[in-house]
């Protein structure tokens, strides 16, 4: 492999300028808006919640604004005693969950189910799906009705759809709580998210009191017109879909891995056998292929993470190729397998 290095460790894809200058001037009439400087509206500001009710299809009552995931989950925390967590996934997650007394455990989507079953009292149990990082994983029609009939149990069921930019919607589970955000989007500085509860549900007081500084807020609904939007998604969600695929058509052609690609989302997970994380991160290194460890997003075993956020379809298939060659090295063979939750 020649040129320069491939990053697949998930940068932001950059804005392009005609975004850049379109949210610049929706900053600024914001910045001059009577009440710009006031202290947010708990749940959110009426503009954007417009914004979002209208253009983005939010439910009007059932949506308070956040500054995102993390801002949501420590606003949660301590809402139950039990906290059932996917595994892999967010890893500073049950961090945040985690306070209060509250009792956090990391499990695979397969156990959370019979985890919530054998509670004693309403737990929370936290899923990402569509296009789960770091495997890609979305919930089948089966396991979203498993997890709608937790809800309806009394269990609080949140669903993570951050990454829905880059799958589809996917099932939803009916009575459950989803959180939304632009950060993968738009970039990590967004800063930008919101929550959905069941109907009839009230959002708990910390919840609603999670949202961004009211300018920041009236910027973005300001920005957030159907066009930008648009824009916004074929310029910096579409290519990485793009990338991923020619990933997984590359080496389902080479190696007959992904039969079907059923995954989506920003990444995929390889497993290891016999190879240390490092080594295998130094190993791809070496092929001037920058790699994540799985270990940082939850991964039960040994893998690496391949993130397609911030290259080109061409580059994707150069890392493929990388793949294929270490698959037929004799001193790398079968190393490497594709992750089986």
């Amino acid at each position: 492999m020649t040129g320069a290095a491939i990053d697949l460790t998930g940068p932001q894809r950059p804005w392009p300028g005609r975004l850049v200058s379109r949210f610049a001037a929706a900053q600024e009439a914001a910045v001059r808006g009577r009440g710009a400087w006031g202290p947010p509206a708990p749940g959110g500001d009426r503009r954007l919640l417009d914004r979002l009710c209208g253009d983005l299809g939010a439910p009007e009552g059932r949506t308070s604004v956040t500054a995102g995931v993390r801002a949501f989950a420590g606003g949660w925390a301590g809402r139950t005693r039990h906290v059932l967590v996917e595994r892999p996934g967010f890893a500073p997650l049950p961090g945040l969950l985690g306070a209060a007394g509250t009792r956090v455990r990391q499990l695979p989507w397969h156990e959370l189910v019979r985890e919530a079953r054998a509670s004693v009292e309403p737990a929370t149990l936290w899923v990402t799906s569509p296009g789960r990082n770091p495997d890609g994983r979305t919930l089948t029609a089966a396991e979203a009705e498993e997890l709608s009939g937790i809800a309806r149990r009394g269990h609080h069921v949140v669903s993570n759809r951050v990454y829905r930019w880059f799958s589809g919607p996917g099932p939803e589970v009916t009575g459950g709580w989803s959180v939304h955000s632009l950060s993968k989007v738009a970039g990590g500085g967004a800063r930008l998210g919101w929550v959905v509860g069941p109907e009839g549900a009230e959002h708990p007081p910390r919840v609603r009191l999670t949202g961004p500084a009211t300018v920041w807020q009236r910027a973005w609904a300001e920005f957030l017109t159907p066009g930008t939007l648009d824009a916004l998604v074929r310029e910096c969600a579409e290519p990485t879909v793009e990338a991923r695929r020619a990933f997984v058509a590359s080496v389902r052609s080479a190696l007959g891995w992904y039969e079907r690609d059923e995954v989506g989302g920003v990444a995929v997970l390889l497993g290891l056998r016999g190879l240390a994380e490092d080594a295998a991160i130094a190993l791809f290194a070496e092929h001037g292929v920058r790699v994540s460890p799985g270990s940082a997003f939850g991964a039960p075993g040994p893998a690496v993470r391949l993130a397609f956020s911030g290259v080109t379809p061409r580059q994707a298939t150069d890392a493929a190729e990388l793949v294929v060659r270490l698959m037929n090295a004799p001193a790398t063979r079968g190393r490497l397998v594709p992750f089986r939750p």
